[in-house]
């Protein structure tokens, strides 16, 4: 399968490297097909020693912000083109054993093509959490899924639901559009990974306020009342929760 791998990144032109970069390396994973997109020239020139160092390309994408990020990503391989997208932060892959037991996974080439696989039309994501206890080994082809941002796959068809209009909460924003254009977003719970998301500098840290996660939250409760709810943690942090419509 001819996939290809995208990673945004923004002020992490180190991170990425003993992170995703490095991950993918030693995880039988072509670096020819990986590009990491960064905003300008000068963040360019940061990441290359990086970049030149496990394989990979870089990208100028002169986007500002997540969602416009994405987009770019999104415009930027031809239709068809099988195209995961990661965030630069992801340290482990790991696959559930049983309900105490994770391993991590060597052969990330063999989930990414499982993946497409799976999916045919629809977005397709893993376990948002890894923990094992909560972990599945099941594949869900039906209903609503939050796909985070961090880790998701689909076919390039250059159709608007694959493009995204907020920063926060852009990847539930995206998940929404798939299901309402696919039908379902297709999630393999037997796998999950590990992230760094929101404890390092760089990437959305640089303009996560509560007021900002705020607005992305009810931006996609406004819009979509009937697939999400708009809650708090116990922080104070807005957050949303997808809801599958009931069938009649």
């Amino acid at each position: 399968m001819d996939y290809r791998v995208a990673i945004p990144s923004y002020h992490r032109d180190q991170r990425i490297g003993e992170a995703t970069l490095g991950l993918l390396a030693r995880s039988n994973i072509d670096m020819d097909r990986v590009s990491v997109f960064v905003n300008d020239d000068a963040e360019r020139e940061k990441y290359t020693p990086t970049v030149r160092a496990v394989g990979g390309r870089l990208r100028v994408i002169g986007a500002t912000g997540i969602g416009a990020a994405r987009n770019c990503i999104a415009r930027a391989y031809p239709v068809g083109t099988p195209l995961l997208v990661m965030d630069d932060d992801v340290t482990r892959f790991i696959r559930r054993v049983d309900a105490k037991t994770i391993v991590d996974v060597p052969d990330m080439a063999a989930v990414i093509e499982e993946g497409f696989g799976y999916a045919a039309d629809t977005l397709w994501c893993v376990y948002p959490v890894p923990n094992p206890y909560f972990m599945r080994g099941t594949v869900r082809r039906a209903g609503l899924w939050f796909a985070w941002g961090a880790f998701y796959g689909y076919r390039v068809s250059n159709q608007p639901h694959e493009l995204v209009s907020i920063d926060h909460a852009e990847d539930y924003e995206r998940s929404i559009r798939f299901f309402e254009a696919r039908g379902a977003v297709t999630r393999l719970d037997m796998y999950s990974f590990f992230s760094r998301i929101w404890k390092e500098p760089g990437g959305l840290q640089d303009t996560r306020t509560r007021e900002h996660i705020d607005a992305g939250v009810r931006s996609i409760t406004d819009r979509w009342p009937h697939l999400a709810r708009r809650t708090v943690n116990a922080a104070g942090i807005p957050n949303v929760r997808l809801v599958t419509p009931k069938r009649v």
